[in-house]
């Protein structure tokens, strides 16, 4: 618990100056925590933040399950894959226009996760 505790204190605390991100229709204020999404401004927490960090950074990339928990977590996170699924989950409603059908965030079955900044990307 204590260790729970200061990973979320390290999270909220250590926030670098950060450039603004832009992919399809998004565009993301770090220093605000919000997105803008066709006009429309909607709160993210700085664990979405982080995400969508790693995955403009690594645009294209398959991230594996276990990449995102140890990069985003910590190398210790004791937690389930489905908390990282549930993030996904949220974030996908904030970011895609139809998050049944995601463009930007996809799911590569059995292994993790590909970030397409490029919403017509195959």
């Amino acid at each position: 618990r204590i260790r729970a505790a200061i990973r979320r204190v390290h999270i909220r605390t250590s926030r670098p100056e950060q450039q603004p991100l832009s992919f399809g229709e998004v565009t993301v204020n770090p220093r605000t925590l919000q997105l803008s999404r066709a006009d429309t401004l909607i709160d993210i927490t700085p664990r979405e933040l982080a995400l969508l960090n790693e995955f403009v950074s690594h645009d294209g990339e398959v991230l594996s399950r276990e990449e995102l928990l140890e990069r985003i977590w910590g190398v210790r996170y004791e937690g389930t894959t489905r908390t990282l699924d549930q993030h996904i989950a949220k974030l996908r409603q904030k970011v895609e226009v139809d998050p049944a059908h995601p463009r930007h965030i996809r799911t590569v079955h059995g292994v993790g996760y590909r970030f397409s900044a490029d919403p017509f990307a195959p």
